[in-house]
C-alpha cells in the first residue's frame, strides 16, 4: 500500500519482526501482510493506507483477525469509518487487536485501541504477568470491561537484512502474542463447535470470553 513493488520490502524492521513472531509460535492461520508505512515516523502521513489496508484485508482477504500493533494520539476517522465498514461487511464476525500505547500512565489509550467497536486495546505485562508500568497506560474508568494483555518485554525475533534476531519491547508485540493465542483457541475448537459458535468466536464479543475464561473453560470442557 506504500509504493508498487513487487517484492516484500521493510526498512524499518517492525513488521518483520512482528510477523515472524507470529510465524514462530505457529500461528494456525493464513497471515496476510499490508505494509501501510515506510517507518513509525511517517505512520501519521499514512492514515490513507491503513485505511484502505483494512478495507481490502476485510473484503477480499476475507480475514477474521487484525492486528494494528500502532496507534495514534487523536482520534483518526478515516480508520474508524474503514474499522465500521469491515465489521459491517463481515456481519460482525471480525475483531481488531490493537496495541493500547508504550508511554505508561503519562498518556491514555491511543486510537484505534480506545474506540470500542470491534476494537480489543492489548496492553504489556511482565513474564511474571503482571501488568508492565512502563508501557500501560491507565485504564478507562468510565469502561466495565477487563483489560487483556500478554508478554512484551525483551521478545526476540527477526529482523530484516541479517541472520540474527533482535529483542523488542512495548504493546505492538503483546499485541501479535494476543492474535495468535486467539486463533490457537479457535483452532482447538474448530472441530467440536458449531460453525455458528466458531463465527461468534471472531467477534469483539466472543474472543472477550474466550480471553475472560468462560470461552476456555467451555472448550476444555467440551475436550475434557
Amino acid at each position: 500500500f506504500v509504493t508498487n513493488s513487487t517484492h516484500p520490502v521493510d526498512t524499518d524492521g517492525h513488521g518483520t519482526h512482528l510477523l515472524t513472531l507470529l510465524l514462530g509460535m505457529e500461528c494456525p492461520a493464513d497471515l496476510y501482510v499490508a505494509r501501510v508505512t515506510e517507518s513509525s515516523r511517517s505512520l501519521k502521513a499514512s492514515v490513507g493506507h491503513v485505511a484502505n489496508a483494512i478495507r481490502t484485508a476485510a473484503e477480499e482477504w476475507d480475514v477474521d483477525f487484525i492486528c494494528l500493533s500502532f496507534g495514534f494520539p487523536t482520534h483518526v476517522q478515516v480508520i474508524q469509518d474503514a474499522i465500521s465498514h469491515a465489521v459491517y461487511f463481515k456481519k460482525k464476525a471480525i475483531t481488531f487487536f490493537a496495541a493500547a500505547n508504550n508511554d505508561g500512565y503519562n498518556s491514555g489509550e491511543m486510537f484505534p485501541a480506545n474506540l470500542g467497536e470491534a476494537v480489543i486495546p492489548i496492553r504489556a505485562t511482565t513474564r511474571e504477568g503482571t501488568f508492565h508500568p512502563k508501557y500501560d497506560p491507565p485504564p478507562s474508568y468510565s469502561s466495565p470491561e477487563p483489560l487483556f494483555g500478554t508478554l512484551n518485554y525483551d521478545v526476540l525475533s527477526d529482523w530484516p537484512g541479517t541472520d540474527t534476531v533482535r529483542s523488542m519491547s512495548g504493546c505492538s508485540v503483546a499485541t501479535s502474542i494476543a492474535a495468535a493465542i486467539t486463533t490457537m483457541l479457535i483452532q482447538y475448537a474448530s472441530n467440536e463447535f458449531s460453525m455458528e459458535d466458531l463465527r461468534l468466536m471472531r467477534t469483539r464479543r466472543g474472543v472477550f470470553e474466550l480471553f475472560t475464561g468462560t470461552g476456555s473453560l467451555r472448550i476444555l470442557t467440551r475436550f475434557g
